[in-house]
């Protein structure tokens, strides 16, 4: 009988050469397997069994069969554990990297839309109270009491305002330009809290008999507000486009800073001492009769209706105006309005009625000075077959006493062009 060394047959499983179990040293990627070296002779024969045996070897000599010892092939083992270990290191360390880049940026970007929404926030505010201002100031029924505390509650209103702009704290480079933020704040917190205390003794020099305010008795004022539009300039140029630069570098979207414009084209006018003067003397007016002989220099206030068109053709009242209608979108109610008075006036309204309809909601002239003609344009559809009837209104100002020429109204038929 042949035992398994003389069989040839491996004795020991390959796996048990291992010194490790593990995956890594199952990793063979060799076409063909490596050149086993013996250790010790091979007994194959019988007889040297046998031989062996009968001197008392019992099989304990020292040959191992297949047993092998493969250094080279260990290396080549291990050399590649470590190199799937340091691709897996490698792989760990990129996604590592990647995973706290894409960290970093959410938390840039976050930290530059949570700062330019606060800053619109502050902004919304700020717009409010500069529509305060300028209905107060174009209020046509306006009084110098009413204008006084007008600006005052602006100015607290603003102070709350500068506060919170100063707790701001921009990221990055935003951060630079909150400065230039807090600088536009405060400057229309200066010019409206020191126009709330000028414009009394603005009113103060009112002359009952001229009815008029000196202009150099308003300067004060006028540089005051000339301080508010100073903030607006600072707002706009040294932190809302440096701002929307820094934005699109750094490639932040979905927010931008709104726009703020304190002194806005209505009351832009009144940065001039002249035109300032000519609305605080027409608030002051407004408080006394201004009736011819009355006493108070005999100046009147009043709005009057000069010239109606429709699609070119001038409205006679008292006779049926046959008109060729313009193509159907082109037609147009054009209505021209003076100021006959002797006083600047505020918010004017105009209305266009066809057959009783209003056309549109109406529109207003903001700042009507004295002696100065408006136009306005109406767009209207007009009908055929019938005659229609065109009504235009012009609203009485404060203290006007003819208010025959604020109605005209006129017949007209329609026709289509050839």
């Amino acid at each position: 009988m042949f035992s398994a060394l003389e069989a040839g047959v491996d004795t020991f499983p390959r796996f048990a050469m291992l010194p490790f179990g593990s995956f890594f040293e199952e990793l063979d990627f060799d076409d063909e397997p490596p050149a086993r070296e013996r250790r010790g002779p091979r007994f194959g024969r019988r007889d040297a069994a046998e031989e062996d045996t009968h001197h008392g070897g019992g099989g304990g000599g020292g040959g191992t069969g297949d047993f092998y010892d493969d250094p080279p092939r260990r290396a080549r083992i291990e050399f590649r554990r470590i190199a799937v270990l340091a691709a897996a290191l490698v792989v760990l360390l990129i996604f590592g990297y990647w995973y706290v880049q894409r960290c970093q940026r959410s938390q840039e970007v976050d930290g530059y839309r949570s700062y330019v929404t606060s800053v619109n926030t502050l902004t919304k505010r700020t717009n409010a109270i500069a529509d305060t201002l300028r209905a107060a100031l174009l209020k046509p029924t306006q009084t110098k009491e009413g204008l006084v505390a007008a600006f005052e509650a602006a100015a607290t209103a603003q102070r709350r305002v500068v506060a919170d702009a100063a707790n701001l704290s921009g990221p990055d480079q935003l951060g630079l330009l909150q400065a230039q933020l807090l600088e536009a704040e405060q400057l229309r917190l200066n010019g409206v809290a020191g126009m709330a205390q000028s414009l009394p003794a603005s009113f103060a020099a009112f002359d009952a008999k001229a009815l008029t305010i000196a202009p150099d008795r308003v300067a004060r004022v006028s540089q005051l507000l000339h301080r508010v539009l100073a903030g607006d300039v600072v707002f706009s140029d040294a932190f809302a486009e440096p701002a929307r630069r820094v934005l699109d570098a750094r490639g932040v979207t979905g927010v931008a800073i709104a726009p703020s414009q304190f002194v806005t084209p209505p009351i832009l006018p009144y940065v001039l001492p002249d035109r300032l003067a000519d609305r605080l003397s027409a608030i002051m007016a407004g408080a006394l009769p201004t009736k011819p002989g009355s006493g108070t220099g005999g100046k009147r206030r009043g709005t009057g209706i000069t010239s109606v068109t429709i699609d070119g053709a001038t409205m006679v009242a008292g006779q049926v105006n046959e008109v060729t209608a313009g193509a159907a979108g082109t037609n147009k109610v054009v209505v021209k309005v003076n100021n006959g008075g002797a006083y600047q006036e505020t918010q004017v309204g105009v209305q266009v009625f066809l057959d009783g309809k209003a056309q549109g909601t109406g529109q207003s002239v903001l700042v009507f000075d004295p002696g100065t003609t408006q136009t306005l344009t109406f767009p209207f559809t007009p009908l055929y077959g019938s005659n229609q009837t065109i009504k235009v209104t012009v609203d009485p100002v404060p203290g006007e006493t003819n208010s025959a020429n604020n109605v005209a109204t006129y017949t007209v038929s329609f026709k289509i062009g050839g």
